[in-house]
């Protein structure tokens, strides 16, 4: 994040100097606990304009923001000169001080404005009229996440030996309307299935990957990937009809991720005909399975990585059974912690050399499969999430239907 230039304020006569920059690292807001945990960066630059020992004196940093009875001190930092960097400058010897603090606000409302003041150490208890020598507000907090909603639109009854569009778009609650009205555009015949809401808020610049899976019908390019900008978006699917396709109905699934993180499911069914008539039955919404609760699927040899990404499934809102982190493999069959994938909606499948040769993990997969008895419907989903390569490990055989995604993880592999 950027800060604007800002200024310092000096009356001394033995030193001036400027705050270079006042900004937001990192912002991450829980609104289960109504807590905002920021990170946040000070630089400042001061020269000694006269001999002496002035620039020697330790200084403090103090954060502040305010509420109705007026400021309140958040944290309050203190530095020497030998925590700066010495240079000499047109004015003599200049220090450079660079300050990071991490703390928590509380989140009632709308983020609070931030301050921050330096001071010499000795002056802290005077007046700060006489004795501040910087004052800065800080920069805009970052944009929050949204609630973002996803539509599918495809059209009535396909015919065999003929091609469609499938829609998808994402957007805020209040351009469901536009969302329909694109689609219409594109596709006289276009009907909406049904609206997935994504199962976590989404902050602006973050990264939705779109997955279609028709296994009868033949999709062109059945990956693509959206950057949230707080306004509608679309992806268009092309998907072919074989001319010896099965008659009937034909179930597609879009799965969803948010950042790499797996986030649910919208199934849907279209009926495929020999030839399309007028009155052919518009294709309808099977079911949306958001993913809540997950259960991670590893080689013991993957667990630094492992942890690491499942870090981020937690601050997506997902939940992940913590035990069976803190076990090696073997240690989960025998204390029976494998029977949590009942409870499970999601099988997070790390995948990887180590993976592939580990029989533990052959044992939840095989335990997840005899779950679903059958039924692609039936939870758990499972869900590879690839940690190595490209080019990814082949999966095995009895998986061969799901996604392994190398773009996905080359995504992931550049912004973890």
């Amino acid at each position: 994040m950027t800060s604007r230039n800002l200024p310092f304020l000096s009356n001394s006569a033995e030193v001036s100097g400027a705050i270079t920059r006042f900004a937001i690292l990192d912002c991450k807001l829980d609104r289960t606990l109504k807590v905002a945990a920021l990170k946040v960066a000070l630089d400042w630059v001061l020269s000694e304009r006269v001999t002496g020992e002035a620039l020697a004196t330790p200084w403090q940093a103090t954060f502040y923001t305010h509420d109705k009875a007026g400021p309140v001190e958040i944290v309050a930092v203190e530095v020497s000169s030998a925590d700066a960097v010495e240079e000499r400058g047109a004015e003599g010897r200049e220090l450079r001080f660079h300050v990071e603090v991490e703390f928590e606000l509380p989140l009632d409302g709308p983020l609070p404005p931030l301050e921050v003041t330096i001071r010499r150490v000795e002056h802290v208890l005077r007046s700060p009229a006489g004795d501040m020598m910087g004052y800065a507000d800080a920069p805009d907090f970052p944009e929050p996440p949204e609630r973002v909603d996803s539509a599918v639109f495809c059209p009535q009854t396909v015919g065999r030996a003929t091609s469609f569009l499938v829609q998808t778009f994402v957007y805020p609650p209040t351009q469901e309307d536009l969302a329909r009205d694109r689609a219409h555009e594109a596709d006289a015949m276009a009907a909406r299935r049904g609206v997935f809401s994504l199962p976590a808020d989404v902050p602006l610049g973050t990264r939705i990957d779109l997955h279609l899976e028709m296994p009868t019908l033949l999709v062109a390019e059945p990956d693509a990937a959206l950057l949230w900008r707080g306004t509608l978006a679309s992806a268009q699917f092309d998907v072919a009809v074989p001319a010896d396709a099965p008659l009937g109905t034909a179930i597609g699934r879009i799965r969803f991720s948010i950042a790499g993180v797996p986030a649910g499911t919208l199934r849907f069914q279209v009926t495929v005909a020999a030839a399309v008539t007028n009155d052919a039955a518009r294709a309808a919404e099977v079911g949306v399975r958001r993913y809540r609760r997950a259960f991670v699927s590893y080689a013991s040899k993957d667990r630094g990585e492992v942890l690491r990404r499942v870090q981020a499934f937690r601050i997506a809102g997902l939940s992940v059974f913590q035990d069976v982190l803190d076990l090696e493999p073997g240690e989960r069959w025998e204390r029976e912690l494998y029977c949590e994938i009942d409870n499970c909606d999601v099988l997070l499948l790390f995948w990887s050399s180590a993976a592939a040769a580990s029989p533990w993990v052959a044992k939840e997969i095989d335990y997840a499969l005899a779950r679903k008895q059958g039924q692609d419907d039936r939870p758990p989903d499972i869900a590879p999430v690839p940690i190595e390569g490209p080019p990814i490990p082949p999966p095995p055989e009895k998986l061969r239907h799901l996604h392994f995604n190398d773009a996905l993880l080359a995504h992931v592999a550049a912004n973890g």
